[in-house]
């Protein structure tokens, strides 16, 4: 199960090389359309399916779950709620992985009062910080394992996006407002900067709800990795 599609590349790219099946879902419509057009383009109708539906709907149980730059556009009064839906998904053999956006502390101590570029443009009370969420996941079985920051590797990523962004302009400006591109141009570099100088972070967590057989997993894989 993937909370969050996105434009379905994750969805794409697991069940093209490592021949999974996949449920991913979303809330927005535009999402929706775009990743069920690229699975069909590649032929992966058997096996990825996309909803569009609420994470709290969901029905059924899977293998593993994962959630990608989801958890920052719930919000914190949330956070149980999340895990706890995570918990009744996963089956007995689970483990459970997804990325973080983490904004600085302030935001969390006092959303109201601390509005950035961000949190006023592009997401609701960006407050996801580790000891509010291990406090929510306290609340299932899930429990903490790993954490890794991977913040410099999302520097890199918004750099290494402005110049692609910036060669699309022209064809921009025949269907969107000049606000749109400069908006977006602002947020890459925004995103870099930050990253860089670490009042954002970003980080990808290990979720385990049954210890043993999990932890041996992740083990090998990142031994294999390394």
């Amino acid at each position: 199960m993937e909370i969050g599609t996105g434009w379905g590349g994750f969805a794409l790219y697991a069940a093209k090389n490592y021949g999974c099946r996949i449920t991913s879902t979303t809330i927005s419509q535009e999402q929706f359309i775009f990743s069920e057009n690229l699975i069909k383009k590649n032929g992966l109708q058997d096996q990825v399916t996309i909803l569009k539906k609420d994470f709290r709907e969901l029905e059924g149980q899977f293998d593993k779950l994962v959630s990608i730059e989801m958890i920052e556009a719930i919000g914190h009064r949330l956070y149980k709620t999340f895990f706890q839906k995570w918990d009744n998904y996963l089956s007995q053999r689970v483990y459970s992985q997804y990325k973080q956006l983490q904004l600085p502390i302030i935001c969390f101590m006092s959303p109201k009062d601390f509005i950035d570029f961000i949190s006023n443009t592009f997401f609701q009370a960006v407050d996801s910080f580790i000891s509010a969420l291990c406090s929510a996941a306290s609340s299932s079985d899930i429990k903490l394992f790993h954490l890794e920051d991977i913040t410099p590797h999302y520097a890199r990523t918004s750099r290494n996006g402005e110049p692609t962004f910036c060669k699309i302009k022209a064809a921009l400006r025949t269907w969107v407002h000049e606000s749109f591109y400069s908006t977006w141009l602002f947020y890459l570099c925004y995103c870099e900067g930050g990253f860089i100088e670490r009042q954002i972070g970003m980080f990808k967590w290990f979720l385990p709800s049954h210890y043993v057989e999990e932890i041996q997993y992740y083990r090998t894989e990142t031994v294999g990795q390394n």
